[in-house]
């Protein structure tokens, strides 16, 4: 195709499609209405259709070497022979050559599996066909395809497009809308004047100057692609995959908008990075922390069900924190344990020993601090209050220490954690292993820790 050509039909292309409502309005007044399918009631989550056969050549690969190239040849060769008649998938593959039979009827039923499973409702397209039924009107569908009539039929009633009154295609009538014919046949076999029906369809000489030339009016529908041609396949699924399934009109806030086109996405990254690292490593036994893990574990579920047992651990940095205080009680320590901050509140100080520093008021008079007392990290270390305040309170602090690693002990044990597992989290920090290795060591359980963290950071550029 020549740069002209492609700028001109990227023009033609371009633009945002109109609201349903704005398109009911201009087939108002019409009696009959007549669709095209592909890219006009139905959208592939593929960029474009040749994509589909890349995806049946990551399945069939092995069986049929460069399947991809071969096919759309095979369609090539099989249009040349029939033009201007459709051809049929039975043609295409009768011009696939070096297939036996059986390896052309496995082929023909993957291609339509994997046609079903890349197509969806264009909504707003559909909105206007079940606008149109809802009002009377009769409608067709007439659409240029090369796949069965009982297929393209089921597709159509699986995804709850009914209520037309006959469907045209092109494979089954040998005659093409890209011809003008199929539109002649359909005004013929259903008596019906140009003048009173409107067809709507993504293509610029099918679906709107051929019906115009029959005095059907016709609006043309741009096909308004999400601009990831450039992606690697699998992405570019995954955005049409978002873009064809979005409806922001409808979308309750923009949190659910965030979680759908953002946070979706990442977490299917995620926990696809997470399942390869744990088969890489033989890991049989993951523990997603809580509580950030939670959501981790549940997307990770939706996709995988193997032998690697995955567990919901309920454990938080405070409560693998606070049972190993009595370990290492010297202030130094617990300082170091409680907060990276530069900034470090007497708030933090009690809670790091899960303390609540509401029933400690007259030991912070004694002491002369208020409950929003704060301390720089350079020199808190130094603070001879402080420190005697921490003394005092040591003999709580141990023993509520010793009574929660107890409980812990028993938590853990109650839960497998032992031998060689992987743990998920937030941060990278790794403060949550470290306190659990710890525990570990100090309880003699034997164990094997594979660390897995996300984090955000502001410098972080890829290379």
């Amino acid at each position: 195709m020549s740069k002209l050509k492609q700028q001109i039909k990227n023009q033609i292309n371009s633009g945002k499609l109109p609201r349903t409502q704005k398109l009911f309005n201009k087939v108002e007044n019409y009696k009959v209405v007549s669709f095209d399918i592909f890219d006009t009631l139905l959208k592939r989550r593929v960029n474009k259709p040749e994509d589909v056969f890349q995806l049946m050549q990551l399945d069939i690969g092995k069986e049929v070497p460069n399947f991809k190239d071969r096919r759309i040849n095979a369609e090539r060769k099989a249009r040349f022979s029939s033009n201007p008649k459709e051809i049929t998938l039975d043609d295409i593959y009768n011009n696939f050559f070096g297939l036996s039979n059986q390896q052309r009827d496995y082929c023909k039923k993957i291609e339509l599996k994997y046609e079903k499973e890349v197509l969806v409702p264009n909504r707003p397209i559909v909105d206007l066909f079940n606008e149109c039924i809802r009002s009377g009107k009769k409608v067709f569908i007439i659409s240029d395809m090369y796949l069965p009539l009982s297929f393209v039929e089921n597709i159509l009633n699986d995804l709850n497009i009914k209520g037309y009154t006959k469907l045209y295609l092109s494979s089954d009538k040998h005659l093409t809308k890209r011809s003008g014919l199929l539109f002649d046949l359909y005004l013929k076999e259903n008596n019906l004047d140009g003048k009173n029906c409107i067809h709507i369809g993504d293509s610029w000489k099918s679906d709107y100057k051929n019906p115009k030339s029959r005095n059907i009016s016709a609006i043309h529908i741009p096909k308004v692609n999400n601009n990831s041609s450039k992606k690697h396949l699998g992405e570019q699924y995954l955005d049409n995959f978002i873009y064809l399934n979005e409806v922001n009109e409808n979308m309750p806030d923009p949190y659910y908008k965030f979680g759908y086109e953002k946070f979706g996405p990442f977490l299917w990254g995620y926990v696809k990075w997470l399942h390869l690292n744990f088969k890489k490593e033989n890991i049989k036994k993951v523990f997603f922390f809580s509580r950030d893990g939670y959501i981790m574990k549940k997307a990770y579920d939706l996709l995988y069900h193997d032998d690697i047992k995955d567990m919901y651990l309920e454990v938080s940095r405070r409560s693998l924190r606070v049972p190993v205080l009595w370990l290492n009680s010297n202030f130094e320590n617990y300082i170091n344990m409680i907060s990276p901050s530069k900034l470090i509140t007497i708030q933090s100080i009690f809670d790091g020993a899960g303390l609540d520093i509401n029933n400690y008021k007259q030991l912070l008079i004694k002491y002369n601090f208020t409950e929003k007392s704060n301390f720089d990290r350079d020199e808190i270390l130094e603070n001879s209050q402080l420190k005697e305040l921490y003394t005092e309170l040591l003999p709580e602090i141990l023993k509520k220490s010793k009574s929660e690693y107890k409980l812990l002990q028993q938590y853990l044990n109650q839960q497998g954690v032992s031998g060689k597992f992987a743990i998920v989290d937030i941060g990278w920090g790794g403060s949550m292993e470290r306190y659990l290795t710890q525990t570990l060591n100090t309880l003699q359980i034997p164990h094997d820790i594979y660390g897995y963290y996300i984090g955000v950071a502001d410098y972080y550029k890829k290379i």
